[in-house]
């Protein structure tokens, strides 16, 4: 006999179908980009920027061969370089917003105005509901709660994270854009002042003081960072 479980599995499976069979984007290929061209892209929009000697060194490939891909990109108009705010000396690399744009549309695999017209014909109270069930499946899933409105990185499956940036990782505690050329972790500092510049990158009309302020919250969700002075003080 089927279990109760197994039987509700088959059902939702059979609903999810229907779902993306209803819903999915007709629009024709999301992107023609390579598949390392797409890594770099979201490997920058998890961690960056970063340098072309940093990107070459995570994602386990020869620097030339990153370095050709990212001016592909630059050319493109999906990449910049940048100086790095805490070392003028060093070039970063960064996400246009047409790069940006590329990413998105990569990641939707639902039509966006086919489900806007479908939930606007539904009662508020259903939309809600309907939420908060699948929020509630993935915590399930994952086991850390998941709320409507989470950006999709955050919504992950149960694989590693490093403990001092967040970024997916395959093994170990660390990405190696926390670590420096000995595989150990790098000073506060140095994480802080990149952290904030990635994040003065993402929001450059945010005051400085308010993106110290939101990257010493964010680093006290790390393990790496939580109970280090300068972010336990941080209410201070």
């Amino acid at each position: 006999m089927v279990s109760r479980d197994v039987a509700q599995a088959g059902e939702f499976a059979e609903l999810f179908r229907a779902v993306y069979l209803t819903f999915h984007r007709r629009d024709g290929p999301r992107n023609q980009l390579p598949n390392a061209s797409l890594a770099i892209l979201e490997h920058l929009a998890h961690a960056g920027p970063f340098t072309v000697g940093e990107a070459a060194a995570h994602l386990r490939r020869a620097q030339s061969v990153v370095s050709e891909i990212v001016s592909h990109l630059e050319r493109q108009g999906m990449l910049e370089r940048v100086s790095d705010p805490a070392d003028r000396r060093r070039t970063l690399v960064w996400l246009t917003g047409a790069g940006q744009d590329t990413l998105r549309r990569q990641r939707e695999v639902l039509s966006t105005d086919l489900l806007a017209g479908a939930l606007s014909r539904m009662p508020h109270d259903q939309v809600s509901t309907l939420f908060g069930a699948l929020c509630s499946l993935i915590s399930a899933a994952t086991g850390s709660p998941a709320a409507p409105g989470l950006p999709k990185e955050k919504i992950m499956t149960n694989e590693l994270s490093c403990e001092s940036c967040g970024m997916p990782i395959e093994t170990g505690r660390y990405c190696g854009n926390c670590t420096d050329e000995t595989g150990q972790l790098q000073p506060f500092e140095d994480r802080f002042e990149r952290m904030t510049a990635w994040q003065a990158r993402r929001s450059p009309d945010t005051p400085r003081e308010e993106i110290e302020r939101q990257t010493l919250e964010y680093m006290a969700t790390m393990p790496a960072w939580r109970d280090h002075p300068r972010v336990a003080s941080r209410a201070g």
